[in-house]
């Protein structure tokens, strides 16, 4: 979401979904809420929740009044579906990679002792799939041939395609003819 909510968008099946979800969570973690049947919070903060969108968007009458309470239940049963299908996600993902902690804001999360971080090759790559090697030897090349000097600290002895295009358009001693100084010509 990129906006707060309105009273329009909580008067929606969207919107009093996603804000019953979010407030029941939160009321979770107080011991008031938390000893009380999760569903019937949803149900009670669903009802508030499209009872005070209905009567600030100006269409609360008798009508749909009566509605609220049937449609607090489908919001209800959503906000708990969309949390039951995050949890058993979260739960399938945990077994899969052997930790049984749930990260959440406030803890830190870490890598299971048997995953191998460093060294390893992602073996269900696809053949002919980029692995960004190509773009970062392009990026580093395009930056060597705009600076026009030859390597740093950390390629140092490298040469620029600029500098090897120099090189392999200078003629050998043999084919120019010349003999260094201090060597005698032995041909």
């Amino acid at each position: 979401m990129s906006a707060f909510f309105t009273w329009e968008t909580l008067a929606t099946i969207a919107g009093a979904t996603a804000a019953t979800a979010y407030i029941v969570q939160f009321l979770k973690k107080f011991s008031l809420f938390s000893k009380l049947n999760s569903q019937a919070v949803s149900y009670g903060v669903a009802l508030i929740i499209l009872f005070l969108a209905t009567y600030f968007t100006g269409s609360l009458n008798a009508s749909t009044g009566v509605m609220l309470f049937f449609n607090a239940v489908i919001v209800a049963f959503s906000s708990n579906g969309a949390y039951d299908s995050v949890k058993s996600t979260i739960t399938v993902i945990e077994s899969a990679t052997g930790t049984s902690e749930s990260t959440s804001a406030g803890n830190t999360a870490t890598t299971p002792d048997n995953a191998p971080v460093i060294d390893t090759i992602d073996s269900e790559l696809p053949e002919g799939a980029s692995t960004g090697a190509a773009e970062a030897a392009s990026v580093k090349q395009n930056s060597a041939l705009s600076s026009g000097t030859q390597g740093s600290d950390n390629d140092a002895g490298s040469t620029t395609a600029a500098q090897a295009d120099t090189t392999a358009q200078a003629p050998t001693q043999a084919e120019s003819g010349a003999v260094a100084p201090g060597t005698t010509d032995a041909q």
